[in-house]
């Protein structure tokens, strides 16, 4: 299955809770970033193709201890992951209405 073709259908389900043994598929609306197109800019101006898996935190060592940030992890597309500073992600599927932005996805 292609990360890159958003016609595709994914499967996804997640475990049982509160003691019940039934799986249940994941909604759209539960999981809305997962999958959205957009283009990663690193430092110097490179920029690749990628796909958005998820939010997460990274931390840098200080002296008077770790400081955490949020960071992105986007898929590219030779299929390696890669952990990014959420500012250097722009998704390519928002849809520009009246010069406002709208998260309108394609999906």
């Amino acid at each position: 299955m292609s990360p890159y073709n958003p016609k595709e259908p994914e499967v996804k389900a997640f475990p049982p809770s509160n003691g019940s043994s039934v799986l249940r598929p994941v909604e759209p609306w539960e999981i809305p970033m997962y999958g959205r197109h957009c283009i990663v800019t690193y430092r110097g101006g490179e920029q690749k193709k990628a796909v958005f898996r998820t939010f997460g935190t990274d931390f840098e060592e200080f002296e008077n201890g770790p400081g955490m940030f949020p960071v992105a992890v986007v898929e590219l597309e030779n299929g390696m992951l890669d952990s990014v500073y959420v500012n250097q992600v722009q998704f390519t599927d928002v849809k520009k209405t009246g010069g406002e932005e709208n998260a309108e996805t394609d999906h």
